[in-house]
C-alpha cells in the first residue's frame, strides 16, 4: 500500500513539475492573445464585482463559469494564458485517449500517431488554441461522462462533474448529453440523476445570488444574436447551413435514427460519435473550433476492419483536417455524417 502511495505521490510531483516548467516557458515565449479567453476573464471580474457582463463582453456562459476560472484572474495575463492554453492541449489529448480507450483494441503505434497528430494538426483544436475557446474542455468532459455511463460504472461524481462542466457550452454536445441522461434512466442510476439535478439546482441558486437577472440577460444576448459576430465583436459574421437555405427540420430524421439506434443498441462509441455529428447538423450555430467534437467520429472511422472502410476514413480525414481551413467548412458535419452512417450500416 505504502509503495503504491509513494508511486502516486512521485507521479503527481513529476506531472506538476512538468506543468509548472511548461507554464513558465510559455509565459516567457508566447506572444499571442487568446481573445475569447480574455473575454472569459473580463466577464469573471465583472461578475465578481456584482455587475452584469452579458451584452458588455462576448460572454454567453452561465455565471458558474466564473467559479471555474476565478483563480486565473488573480494571475498575470501571460501566466493565466499559458495555463489555459496548456489545459486546452491536455483536454484535446485526453479526448483522443478516452476515444481510443472506449473503442479498444487499437494498436499502440496507431494510438500514438493519433495522440500526436490530432492536437497538433487538427484545425478545430488549433482554432481553439489561438482563440482560447473552451470547446476542448467540454468535448473531453462529454466523452468522459459517456464512457463512464456506457461502461456501467457505479461512479457518482464523474457524471455529475462532467455534466456540470458541459453546461458551460452545452449546445455543441446537447444531443449526446441527452443520450447520456436517457441511458442513466435506462440503467436506473437514480443516484447519479438526482446528483446531477441537485447540483444544477445549487448552481442556479448561487448564480441568482451572484446576479439575479443573469438568466434573462444571457438569453437576451443570445436572442439578439450577438454570438454571431459583427461590428465591434471578435468573431466575423456567421454563415451556416441555415443561412445557406437549409431548413432546421431537414436533419430531424437523423435525430430519430440516432434515438432508434440508442433504443435498440444502447449507448456505445459508434452511436455517441454519430450523435456528436448529428448535433452539429441540427444546431443552427457552430464554428470551426467546435469541430474538436469530431475527435471520436474520426477515430471511429479510423477503426476499419476491411478495405471497404477506407473511403469513409479518407472522407473523415478530409472533413477533419482539410475542410475547416476552407470556405467549405460548413459542410464538414454533413460529409462526416454520411461517412458514419455508411460505417454504422
Amino acid at each position: 500500500m505504502w509503495k503504491s502511495l509513494l508511486r502516486l505521490f512521485i507521479a503527481i510531483v513529476i506531472i506538476l513539475s512538468v506543468m509548472i516548467i511548461l507554464v513558465g516557458f510559455l509565459s516567457t515565449t508566447l506572444f499571442i492573445r487568446l481573445l475569447d479567453f480574455e473575454n472569459y476573464l473580463s466577464a469573471t471580474r465583472i461578475l465578481w464585482h456584482g455587475q452584469n457582463p452579458y451584452g458588455t463582453v462576448e460572454f454567453f456562459s452561465p455565471p458558474w463559469f466564473a467559479i471555474l476560472i476565478l483563480p486565473l484572474t488573480q494571475l498575470p495575463i501571460e501566466i493565466s494564458t499559458s495555463v489555459w492554453l496548456l489545459l486546452l492541449v491536455l483536454c484535446t489529448v485526453g479526448s483522443v485517449g478516452l476515444s481510443l480507450r472506449w473503442l479498444g483494441n487499437v494498436p499502440k503505434a496507431e494510438a500514438l500517431l493519433f495522440i500526436i497528430l490530432v492536437p497538433t494538426l487538427m484545425p478545430g483544436a488549433l482554432y481553439s488554441y489561438i482563440t482560447g475557446q473552451i470547446s476542448p474542455v467540454v468535448n473531453m468532459m462529454a466523452l468522459l461522462v459517456a464512457y463512464n455511463i456506457a461502461s456501467f460504472s457505479t461512479s457518482l461524481w464523474i457524471p455529475i462533474l462532467a455534466i456540470l462542466v458541459v453546461t458551460l457550452k452545452p449546445h455543441i454536445v446537447a444531443l449526446p448529453i441527452g443520450l447520456c441522461m436517457m441511458e442513466l434512466v435506462r440503467q436506473r442510476h437514480w443516484r447519479a440523476i438526482v446528483g446531477i439535478i441537485g447540483s444544477l439546482v445549487i448552481l442556479f441558486v448561487l448564480a441568482f445570488a451572484i446576479l439575479p437577472d443573469w438568466l434573462s440577460s444571457m438569453l437576451n444576448a443570445l436572442v439578439q444574436g450577438k454570438y454571431r459576430g459583427g461590428p465591434g465583436l471578435i468573431s466575423p459574421g456567421y454563415v451556416g447551413l441555415r443561412e445557406l437555405g437549409t431548413p432546421s427540420w431537414a436533419f430531424l430524421p437523423q435525430i430519430a435514427y440516432v434515438l432508434f439506434r440508442w433504443w435498440r443498441d444502447g449507448l456505445n462509441a459508434h452511436l455517441f460519435a454519430l450523435a456528436l455529428v448529428t448535433n452539429l447538423l441540427v444546431l443552427p450555430y457552430s464554428r470551426s473550433y467546435d469541430f474538436v467534437v469530431f475527435i471520436l467520429p474520426l477515430l471511429v472511422l479510423a477503426k476499419f476492419e476491411s478495405w471497404r472502410n477506407w473511403p469513409g476514413f479518407a472522407l473523415a480525414i478530409t472533413c477533419v483536417f482539410v475542410l475547416p481551413w476552407t470556405s467549405l467548412s460548413v459542410i464538414t458535419p454533413v460529409l462526416l455524417a454520411i461517412a458514419l452512417l455508411l460505417k454504422c450500416d
